[in-house]
């Protein structure tokens, strides 16, 4: 409780009112997250359940694409010198 009493009333509603502000913009991030998540674990088990040869092709490209794309970001970023 010591904190409480040593901290000023307006300091509290500042850190209330920004956790409340990080809560919300957690809660707008996860459903723009979880969606495409559910989409590729659910695409995937259909596109496996119809070819399993073909579910591997599809991941391998879908793969390379995502590690082409991360280095073309790295690099445009700077972030590999």
């Amino acid at each position: 409780m010591a904190y409480f009493d040593t901290t000023s009333a307006g300091a509290l509603i500042s850190h209330l009112s920004s956790d409340t502000d990080k809560v919300g913009a957690l809660r707008d991030i996860i459903p723009a997250i979880a969606g495409p998540i559910a989409q590729v674990v659910y695409g995937g088990f259909v596109l496996f359940r119809i070819s399993w040869e073909l579910t591997i092709v599809v991941f391998t490209l879908l793969a390379s694409e995502f590690v082409e794309s991360s280095i073309r970001f790295a690099i445009t970023f700077s972030l590999v010198s």
